[in-house]
């Protein structure tokens, strides 16, 4: 896939989460002032991004290839 291609689809999928959890939050419980929806949604981007890194520094789908 090109990297022009996978950008805007990572910043695309960035945006309708963030619209997503901005409609669904709406009247929702707080946490710390923060709708907890948002603060799971949060999390998860987190946790995504952190396998994502953990990946790219390990790389253990090379070592499976061999």
């Amino acid at each position: 896939m090109p990297l022009r291609t996978s950008i805007s689809g990572t910043i695309i999928s960035i945006i309708i989460g963030i619209l997503i959890t901005l409609g669904v939050s709406q009247n929702s419980i707080d946490f710390y002032g923060v709708p907890l929806i948002a603060v799971c949604f949060l999390y998860s981007y987190i946790i995504h991004w952190i396998f994502l890194f953990m990946d790219i520094y390990f790389k253990p789908n090379i070592i499976l290839m061999q």
